[in-house]
């Protein structure tokens, strides 16, 4: 007998949780993120830095709209 994706044995209640640790993950990433381009940051970012943190956090942005969506 083959054994259930493990998705297909979470109640609804895990799934809810799953969803909740990661939307809390991604804004936990979008306030560091916000900080290390903020003034109140010690170091400016340069250019490349910068855009590439703009990418990760526009990412982490369309994985908590998923994460909504779902």
């Amino acid at each position: 007998m083959q054994a259930l994706p493990e998705y297909l044995l979470l109640t609804k209640g895990e799934i809810m949780s799953d969803s909740k640790a990661i939307i809390e993950e991604k804004l936990a990433a979008l306030e560091s993120g916000l900080f290390t381009m903020s003034k109140d940051r010690a170091r400016a970012l340069s250019n490349h830095e910068t855009v590439d943190l703009i990418e990760a956090l526009r990412a982490d942005v369309a994985t908590i709209k998923a994460e909504l969506n779902k």
